[in-house]
């Protein structure tokens, strides 16, 4: 063996997971997964999705958490897993999950608890003998449920340990987070109800007739003020002036144009060579 080739779990546990592997290509197909980032997709793999379906993710893959996952997919939209944490870890751990797709929703895991490579060896080989005889893909998969998740994460001491611990560091923050959420509540009902109330009283206000009857006068009074500016716009030639401007603005563009496309016409029957030189000359004129 090779003493610069890294032993991982994966090879220690080959002799059992290759014919698992081959087992359960019957009903599965195997994908395996190494760690790795989240990557942007191509655009054309999302440009279709609605905007209405698209979050944050959309546009990008998810990314693989673990160090290594061997996964095998069911037609059916159930995978069985098993799942390698090793890469700078103090203990190695390998998990046991099955993750069961659901129409609209987000898909549903099970996952088992943490197994050691020397913990997870006789399953492993319980698991390989019941493959070497014929079974229905039902079969398969309560099997592994019997055999890898006859224990769950959530119901494991380590889990249980860790859950303990993370309760401990915020039980102060989330007592205090209880008070505040029923004083935010409390206080919501009393916006609302004030904010209701003061909109209700407000629009009965004494002084609103008084804002209408003026806001009716300011239009009359606006509309006389355009009367009597129009009136002194007719006086002073201003109406006139601005009625000529527009209309000799218009023959002009229009003259313009009709002597541009003449020049164009004529000059487009003469030599390469001499159009530009007529063209520059009509310029010039």
């Amino acid at each position: 063996m090779n003493p610069n080739k890294k032993n991982t779990p994966m090879k220690t546990l080959s002799h059992l997971l290759r014919p698992i592997g081959v087992g359960l290509s019957n009903y599965f197909n195997e994908l395996n997964l190494n760690k790795a980032q989240s990557k942007r997709k191509p655009y054309f793999t999302y440009k279709h999705v609605p905007w209405d379906d698209r979050d944050e993710n959309y546009g990008r893959t998810k990314g693989v958490k673990s160090d290594f996952i061997r996964r095998f997919d069911g037609s059916n939209g159930l995978s069985l897993a098993f799942v390698f944490n090793y890469i700078d870890a103090e203990e190695i751990t390998i998990n046991a999950s099955i993750k069961k797709e659901v129409k609209g929703g987000e898909p549903e895991f099970t996952i088992s608890t943490m197994y050691s490579v020397e913990s997870i060896k006789p399953l492993l080989k319980e698991y390989m003998d019941f493959l070497q005889k014929p079974r229905s893909a039902e079969y398969v998969i309560r099997k592994f449920k019997e055999v890898f998740l006859s224990t769950t994460l959530e119901d494991s001491d380590e889990f249980r340990s860790l859950e303990k611990q993370l309760l401990n560091i915020v039980e102060k923050s989330l007592r205090k987070h209880k008070v505040v959420k029923a004083n935010l509540a409390t206080w919501k009902e009393k916006f609302d109800s004030s904010k209701a109330i003061g909109i209700a009283e407000g629009n009965d206000l004494p002084i609103n007739a008084e804002i209408a009857e003026l806001e009716e006068k300011l239009a009359d009074l606006r509309k006389e003020k355009n009367r009597q500016r129009n009136i002194i716009a007719i006086n002073v030639g201003f109406t006139e002036a601005k009625a000529q401007v527009k209309d000799l603005t218009e023959r002009e563009a229009s003259l313009k144009r009709n002597i541009g496309q003449s020049i164009k016409e004529f000059s487009d029957k003469q030599p390469v060579h001499i159009q530009s030189a007529l063209k520059q000359v009509a310029e010039n004129y």
